[in-house]
């Protein structure tokens, strides 16, 4: 069962992470790969909430356009996915928010997406290496 799950917040990558046309492009199985990580790594809690976003984003999707999300052309998926975020329904607007975030995590972590938005990431890193804290 985990499995499907994993398979299906593969083919979400490119639905959730739109990136602009300078900075690298996302490797949607290295994403996919730290998502896992992350998601094993949280509470159980977490991760059944995870899971169960992503069935609900499957199912407000078949019955709102008929259609898979796996299904949708890029500019209709974002579209639902914009309609989703500006619902005022909470739960609603939590489902691509919660979805995302660890997605976002694995992109914009990489040194490449940093270095490209003008983070000195070495000069960064020593910085924080001067400032720990032992006890």
């Amino acid at each position: 069962m985990r499995e499907y799950f994993f398979r299906r917040m593969k083919r979400l990558v490119p639905v959730l992470l739109i990136t602009c046309h300078e900075l690298p492009a996302a490797d949607p199985d290295e994403v996919a790969d730290f998502c896992r990580d992350f998601i094993y790594h949280g509470t159980p809690a977490f991760r059944a909430v995870y899971f169960a976003m992503i069935l609900l984003l499957q199912a407000l999707c078949r019955l709102r356009r008929r259609r898979s999300i796996y299904a949708l052309r890029p500019p209709e998926a974002e579209e639902f996915l914009e309609s989703l975020y500006s619902s005022r329904v909470l739960l609603l607007s939590s489902v691509p928010t919660l979805l995302s975030m660890p997605v976002h995590l694995a992109y914009y972590g990489r040194d490449e997406v940093q270095e490209a938005l003008g983070f000195e990431v070495g000069a960064l890193r020593e910085e924080a290496l001067k400032r720990e804290v032992t006890r």
